[in-house]
């Protein structure tokens, strides 16, 4: 209804972790569907028709809960012409927490486990017997397809590493890539993701752990599945990037092969941002994106990427959610040097309003396909349990009762623009509750309501930018409710 499709699977909280939209068919979500033991989940999976309805002919009237051991579910899926389901994830051995190997599913257009691939529909890739770890992503390779994730190896002295392995139609992996099908990088990592890239090698991105701190690594293997030599130190490159607001990321590749990795660092009083990292693949920090390789999207205090797309155009988008104790969903779309894209929502920015503040939700795709655009939500709540959900957006607005956070064209001003000494800011209808922050373009706090650069006059604020730096900066206020943003320059 009203442009969103939102369904719970079971009596305990769901969780979406993909979704995926065929061109000019279904769309399909997979996700977690939580049991009364927390470490315990199912596999969980709906497909709608492309005006939102249930598909009847999918699982039971467009849904389907499934399981192979005490806890299976899929971090990535990838819909196939036939409109079978590939998806890339996690089995439970035990009811154990942490007892979790790599697993491979494949679901039947009618919502039932593909018998002819693995055993039963799921296909267990361990390392070796005594292995554990998970799948993050899979993705098509000529006649077979590779997932990436992570795995601890006891074959290895117990080493955790990147991991790819590359199967064919059965779930069987190939012997002709790295050992036994399995290519693998020791090194201390989590939050893998993997890509097919230059001359059919596979590069990684990963938390690597080391001295105490959480950096950002890449990985690479050659075409034959083989640690890559040429790259870093046997295949591994620490990059020097160190975490400092959370220890997990996302992460992309772009047409022409570059790395893009959402990741968590922290801004000036306890600010984080979107921040952006871009690599050539190469793996060296391509300095000519955003400032010194980093692009900041000054989209709100705090914020927390939980998935990065990108479109046909080059142009990257970047999901996840905004605030600390009631999350909102975000989105916003980067244009390819590192900018926020101003054809999105004005400021290349939103923040969508699914629950009118009421519980937290957060965004994990936001996709075009045929003149329409989709957002997946991993956590909307509904009479207070978590759900799969769906919203359909037109022409970069939303269609119907989803609420998106935007200015209105002339909501405030900032002038003069540019300014040399000071700027004035002055709502259009209104009070200035809060002028949030003020963000310059390497997303550094620099003044914030209660500094006393900024007059207290509700009506009309003044800030004093005689000692800034010259440059572009980012102006965010809160009015009647509505947080909006204006971009100004300081010119000495």
């Amino acid at each position: 209804m009203g442009g969103k499709v939102e369904t719970a699977l079971g009596a305990y909280d769901d969780e979406a972790t993909d979704f995926y939209v065929y061109f000019g068919s279904k769309i399909t979500v997979c996700g977690k569907v939580g049991t009364a033991d927390p470490a315990l989940e199912r596999f969980g999976v709906i497909r709608l028709n492309p005006e939102g309805t249930f598909d009847s002919t999918f699982g039971t009237n467009g849904r389907a809960v499934l399981s192979w051991g005490p806890s299976d579910y899929p971090n990535r899926i990838y819909m196939q012409p036939d409109m079978t389901v590939l998806a890339a994830g996690v089995s439970g051995l035990t009811d154990l927490a942490g007892d979790q190997v790599p697993a491979l599913f494949k679901i039947k257009s009618n919502g039932e486990p593909d018998s002819s691939f693995g055993t039963n529909g799921r296909a267990v890739l361990r390392h070796d017997a005594a292995s554990r770890g998970e799948f993050r992503n899979l993705f098509p390779a000529g006649n077979a397809f590779i997932a990436c994730g992570s795995i601890t190896a006891n074959s290895a002295n117990g080493s955790t590493g990147f991991y790819a392995v590359r199967f064919g139609p059965a779930g069987s992996p190939d012997s002709a890539f790295g050992t036994n099908g399995m290519g693998f990088l020791p090194s201390n990592v989590h939050s893998v993701s993997g890509f097919l890239s230059k001359n059919a090698t596979v590069i990684f991105t990963g938390v690597l752990e080391t001295g105490g701190k959480s950096v950002i690594a890449l990985g690479r293997l050659t075409a034959s599945g083989q640690p890559d030599s040429s790259f870093g130190v046997n295949g591994v490159k620490n990059t020097g990037i160190v975490l400092t607001a959370d220890t997990e990321i996302v992460s992309a590749i772009q047409q022409n092969f570059d790395l893009l990795v959402a990741a968590p660092l922290q801004g000036a009083s306890q600010t984080r941002p979107f921040t952006l990292v871009r690599f050539t693949s190469d793996g060296a920090i391509d300095s000519s994106y955003g400032t010194y390789g980093l692009s900041t999207i000054p989209i709100a205090p705090y914020a927390t990427a939980r998935g990065i797309n990108i479109a046909n155009n080059g142009k990257t988008v970047v999901n996840g959610s905004v605030g600390r104790t009631i999350e909102q969903s975000a989105t916003a779309r980067i244009d390819l040097e590192g900018v926020p894209d101003p054809t999105f929502n004005r400021t290349g920015m939103a923040v969508i309003d699914l629950d009118h503040g009421l519980y937290s939700n957060y965004l994990i795709q936001f996709v075009g396909i045929g003149g329409k655009h989709y957002m997946g939500f991993g956590g909307t709540r509904q009479n207070g349990k978590l759900n799969f959900m769906v919203a359909r957006f037109k022409d970069d607005t939303v269609r119907s009762d989803v609420r998106i956070a935007q200015p209105v064209r002339g909501s405030f001003q900032c002038y003069p623009n540019p300014a040399s000494n000071e700027v004035t800011i002055t709502a259009a209808s209104g009070s200035i509750q809060g002028l949030s922050v003020l963000l310059n373009a390497l997303g550094r706090s620099i003044v914030s309501s209660e500094s006393p650069r900024v007059s207290l006059d509700p009506g009309a604020r003044s800030l004093d930018v005689s000692d800034l730096p010259n440059g572009l900066y980012y102006c965010i206020i809160e009015s009647s409710g509505i947080r909006s943003m204006q971009k100004f320059i300081v010119a000495h």
